[in-house]
């Protein structure tokens, strides 16, 4: 896969305004040089609402793809922020198609994989910071705007993956298999899960 990577412009920005935040606030990063030299297709954001912090590898992450509107090129791709270093990454995932995966990144933070599921697809995506695999398929159809969340305390407190999709399907991955659970009672066009 292709790999560009940015030079720091201001190392370790983000961990030092990150130690000066109290909980629950934000403040504005200041204009990264070094993220505009990465010539991100503006399709990588249009569908897809956010990603991922990585305490192990002290990273955001974020997969995103095109929208069915603006597939041009359709491949995905995996963007990151490495935090003490001020370092932008951007790398072409080894899948293709439509985007619309709105709130579909997820972290499990203990161990560092990072699960992604896109428009149609019932194979859950997964990067572990040096390789990318899948998970077995859905126990249903999939969704074409599902969601993804980590919840810790499932599975004995080792955490489990919950997969939101269409018409209210629900299953929750524990490590090894897709355990489908009764539809919830929320239904529409953008799935949106939240731990």
């Amino acid at each position: 896969p292709t790999v560009v990577t940015s030079t720091p412009t201001n190392p370790g920005s983000l961990s030092t305004i990150a130690s000066t935040l109290a909980a629950g606030s934000f403040v504005k990063l200041s204009t990264n040089t070094a993220l505009n030299a990465l010539n991100i297709p503006a399709s990588l954001m249009y569908y897809s609402e956010g990603g991922v912090w990585n305490p192990i590898a002290k990273r955001v992450q974020w997969i995103g793809g095109p929208g069915t509107c603006c597939a041009n090129p359709a491949t995905f791709r995996l963007l990151s922020y490495t935090a003490g270093t001020d370092v932008w990454s951007l790398a072409d995932a080894p899948f293709a198609g439509a985007g619309h995966a709105y709130d579909s990144n997820a972290l499990n933070p203990a161990t560092g994989v990072h699960y992604f599921a896109k428009y149609n697809d019932s194979a859950v995506h997964t990067w572990n910071g040096s390789s990318w695999g899948v998970l077995p398929d859905l126990p249903f159809s999939p969704s074409i705007t599902p969601s993804l969340t980590w919840f810790p305390d499932l599975n004995g407190g080792s955490g489990g993956l919950v997969y939101i999709g269409d018409d209210g399907k629900l299953a929750c991955y524990n490590g090894s298999a897709w355990t489908k659970l009764p539809n919830t009672a929320i239904d529409g066009y953008n799935q949106v899960s939240q731990y």
